[in-house]
């Protein structure tokens, strides 16, 4: 049995200038808490935390394994009777063919195991003041006249406030076949977090002070995890083949009921994943008159149908009534994609060894990925100074090419209507990539010996040699972000050990 530990941890910040006068309260230490001003603000921070674990290891003939884990966090982030958090984990594995009954299948079957575990894990990264306490702030205030200090309340607080926990049930399954030459492993699991620190909206009655956390949030996240190998030998050649991928997604179970949370292109709602894009839809590029007509007719229907959005003209977005209210604003935003980060990934590498040579593959990828890609880099405006993506300025609509284009008018970005958020920016961010191409030499120890060298190996590698995609940005797995790209590399080099 492992013993238990425990572990203290405090942590101190101080910002401090001088010189300032009359304290409002002498129990008040920070400088900030006075009322005269002067060249002069301070204050500090401070918050410990105290945690506790141990750890129990059992093994019944190498066939049933158990470990049992208990770690318990206090905070002084969160009010007293709140600060301390428990969270324990178990896991449990049943070697089954170690089992007597598995006896008939060893000529293929060297090991199947089965795994099962459950544990829960803590986040008190609230933010760096004690949200169980109200804060306040110097401001000044009118008395008979006169300008007083004084303090006014800027952050309400919450003294309910405790850890977010997470919760994680998983179910694996290892296995080798065939010598070892098949080998393994399966996992199927669910994360809970729970008690997510988030701030929800308040009534305009709370007044201007800043509105504390609340453990209000709820998400789950489920997926399963695959990794399986294949070593063998064809004469003097020996090689290995593997493949890796995974598979989650996440939805929010609790947060703030039927009301969203936009923000910008991403929309947070219960029921739906986490920060999914919330963009127009684009019905058609108004390419001729026949398109004109139908534009007038939307008008003939409803003067005020483009009293959100401004009316087309020729070559221009015509976005969809997505709701069939016959009338297009914000409520025709649609849903889009899985949220920010891919919900599929994998991988992949190939290894051949032969004599004194080496040969290895390095692939990874993910599947379909919805990103919102708007910027420098890939926009429906023009602007001075600045160039376009040039499959966007040969593909835009003109007049001389109104029926191939693929993209709106290119306008002044004076006028950016063609520019608004919408699912001709939403691209698919899927990639399959090269990741590395290694080929190397060990030089033969009869010769390396002469020269006191264990062993010498010289190789040649290199780093993204290609990517598949249709992501029209720099580097699909930088994705939306206009990051520095993943650039190809060529090497050459020595590996010496004495």
């Amino acid at each position: 049995m492992d013993k238990g530990s425990a572990v203290i941890l405090i942590q101190t910040e101080d910002v401090t200038s001088f010189l300032r006068y009359d304290l409002i309260d002498d129990s008040l230490t920070s400088i900030d808490a006075a009322t005269t001003n002067g060249p002069i603000g301070g204050n500090y921070t401070e918050w410990s935390m105290r945690s506790y674990f141990g750890r129990v290891n059992l093994s019944w003939d190498d066939r049933y394994l158990l470990e049992a884990n208990l770690r318990a966090d206090g905070s002084s982030k969160f009010a007293p009777g709140h600060r301390w958090g428990y969270f324990p984990s178990v896991s449990a594995a049943w070697r089954l063919s170690e089992e007597q009954f598995m006896s008939p299948s060893r000529q293929w079957l060297d090991q199947l195991k089965i795994r099962a575990s459950y544990g829960s894990l803590g986040n008190n990264a609230t933010t760096s003041y004690y949200m169980y306490q109200s804060l306040f702030a110097t401001a000044g205030y009118i008395l008979n006249g006169n300008i007083a200090g004084g303090f006014a309340q800027t952050v309400l607080s919450n003294p309910a406030l405790t850890w977010e926990k997470t919760y994680m049930t998983n179910f694996g399954l290892d296995f080798a076949l065939f010598n070892s030459r098949l080998n393994g492993s399966i996992d199927i699991y669910n994360k809970d977090t729970k008690g997510i620190l988030i701030s929800l909206p308040a009534p305009l009655e709370h007044g201007t002070s800043v509105v504390p956390n609340q453990n209000a949030g709820e998400v789950r996240n489920r997926g399963f995890e695959l990794d399986i190998h294949w070593n063998d030998r064809i004469g003097n050649v020996a090689y290995t083949v593997g493949f890796n991928m995974g598979f989650v997604k996440n939805k929010v179970l609790k947060f703030q009921g039927d009301i969203p949370s936009i923000d910008g292109v991403y929309k947070t709602q219960e029921g739906k994943p986490i920060r999914q894009l919330y963009v127009l839809k684009v019905d058609r590029i108004v390419r001729d008159e026949a398109d004109m007509a139908y534009v007038q007719s939307l008008v003939d229907n409803n003067p005020n149908y483009f009293a959100t959005y401004q009316r087309p003209e020729l070559g221009d977005f015509l976005y969809a009534d997505t709701n069939g209210d016959g009338s297009l604003d914000s409520n025709d935003r649609i849903e889009m994609g899985d949220g920010p980060l891919p919900t599929f990934t994998y991988g992949g590498n190939i290894g051949l060894s032969w004599k004194n040579f080496d040969f290895s593959m390095l692939f990874q990828g993910v599947g379909d990925y919805k990103v919102y890609y708007n910027n420098q880099a890939f926009r429906f405006v023009t602007v001075m100074g600045q160039s376009l993506n040039k499959d966007i300025t040969d593909n835009a609509w003109t007049p001389e090419n109104p029926y191939n284009s693929i993209y709106p008018i290119l306008r002044n970005n004076a006028n950016g209507k063609n520019n608004i958020a919408s699912n001709a920016f939403v691209h698919n961010a899927a990639y399959f990539r090269c990741k590395n191409i290694q080929l190397g030499y060990t030089i033969p120890a009869e010769i390396t010996k002469k020269f006191s060298v264990q062993n010498l190996k010289v190789y040649t590698s290199i780093d993204n040699l290609f990517t598949i995609t249709d992501f029209p940005g720099l580097d699909p797995e930088v994705g939306a972000t206009v990051g520095y790209p993943a650039v190809r590399q060529y090497s050459v080099g020595l590996n010496v050990t004495f």
